[in-house]
């Protein structure tokens, strides 16, 4: 509505294509509704308008089938595991981000499963990196300095159970590998304090 109350143009245009039959065709790109289609449904659009996006993709889905997206989906399933992922700022990567957030419109959960399955580090934390270095450290390794190197502050967040970053599965797992980088290779819980005199 304009600041008179009256419909806009874009108001009768929304209107219009929600009051059309279920399974009626996709307006053409050419004709002011198909033209409008494609504006308000856009994020990056100055138009955009996220309740009637919603709205329509909910009653036209088919609309939004679209075929180079089921490619694109299959491209990326294809790759091999272990793939080196996309670059953070490629259009590749924002297409894959977009398919696997769950607040977003384009959010696929079978691919979102699937791909997460077979390229699990792409979608891993910096934490996760670190993690896995401590891991290959403690093989054979001198424990890394809390106080003098970053990889040793992590060390001691990641098993520092009143730490903020504590993670009690990576910390059984590095003591059982290394448990000569504590003087105590046990590791107590919070839940577990209440046994200890």
């Amino acid at each position: 509505m304009d600041r008179n109350g009256r419909e806009t143009s874009a108001d009768e245009n929304k209107r219009k294509m929600l009051s059309l039959p279920v399974g009626s065709p996709k307006p053409g790109s050419r004709t002011p509704l198909g033209r409008g289609l494609y504006s308000y449904t856009q994020e990056d659009s100055g138009v955009y308008d996220k309740e009637f996006t919603k709205a329509i993709r909910k009653r036209f889905a088919i609309w939004f089938s679209d075929i180079r997206i089921a490619r694109l989906k299959a491209r990326i399933l294809s790759k091999p595991r272990g793939t080196r992922r996309p670059g953070l700022k490629s259009r590749l990567w924002n297409d894959i981000l977009e398919f696997t957030r769950k607040t977003h419109l384009r959010y696929d959960e079978p691919f979102d499963r699937e791909i997460r399955e077979r390229q699990e580090r792409w979608f891993w934390k910096s934490s996760d990196f670190r993690k896995e270095e401590l891991l290959a450290m403690s093989v054979g390794c001198k424990k890394p300095s809390q106080n003098e190197t970053k990889i040793g502050d992590s060390l001691w967040g990641y098993t520092y159970w009143k730490h903020p970053q504590y993670d009690p599965e990576f910390d059984r797992k590095i003591r059982a590998r290394q448990p000569g980088w504590w003087k105590q290779s046990a590791v107590i819980l919070p839940e577990e304090l209440g046994n200890v005199a």
